[in-house]
């Protein structure tokens, strides 16, 4: 049994928030055959279906933002993957392009602009985004590009974890899978402050502890 005390409410719900981080990577342990959208179900994330669209925009998926972009930013995205990707390689270069611009454009309207590399924001509380709500974001930024016929090569799978099984600190990150060569890779922007283009490397790299930095 775990006991939190303390005086402060928001502490109270960071530490629950974190609590129930390490629940969920530990019971979804070999779980990953589960489609991405109980990842999202599971923090309340509504499916993208339409121009508005559902973003975490605090730790633990605490809060969660609808937002819109513009047509001059769909269009700004679209330029990326034209004309089309030629193998799935080329194609995840460009989904860490687009990724990232879609931070940015999301952190002035979900006002998760100021979100720091990591977790190094936390303790100023306000916007800052763990793994969880950067999983949960970066899969329906995915499944955006999916939608609009944007991604040729890949398939978005539930996302990866690495954690206490493994003696490593809990982490969660996207994952997609390549058509081609059947490898999946993750998509990580917990790494990096918003708006940076999320790192991409092969799941099996990524569960051994990898970090860009």
């Amino acid at each position: 049994m775990i006991f939190i005390q303390t005086n402060n409410k928001r502490a109270e719900k960071r530490l629950a928030a974190a609590v129930l981080t390490i629940i969920t990577l530990i019971s979804s342990g070999c779980m990953t055959a589960k489609p991405p959208q109980e990842f999202l179900g599971n923090y309340k994330v509504a499916l993208p279906s339409s121009d508005e669209f559902h973003v975490c925009s605090r730790f633990g998926c605490d809060n969660i933002t609808q937002i819109r972009y513009s047509q001059d930013q769909w269009q700004q995205l679209q330029a990326i993957f034209v004309p089309p990707s030629t193998d799935s390689l080329e194609e995840r270069q460009r989904i860490g392009t687009a990724i990232g611009l879609m931070e940015q454009f999301t952190g002035k309207l979900a006002n998760t602009y100021n979100d720091q590399a990591k977790n190094d924001g936390w303790l100023a509380g306000g916007s800052q985004l763990d793994c969880i709500a950067e999983s949960a974001n970066t899969t329906v930024a995915l499944m955006q590009l999916q939608q609009r016929g944007w991604l040729r090569f890949h398939d978005i799978l539930y996302p990866s974890h690495r954690g206490l099984l493994s003696l490593q600190a809990p982490h969660n990150a996207a994952t997609i899978k390549d058509r081609q060569n059947g490898a999946s890779y993750v998509v990580d922007s917990w790494f990096f402050a918003n708006g940076v283009e999320p790192t991409i490397v092969t799941t099996e790299r990524w569960k051994s502890g990898y970090d860009p930095n």
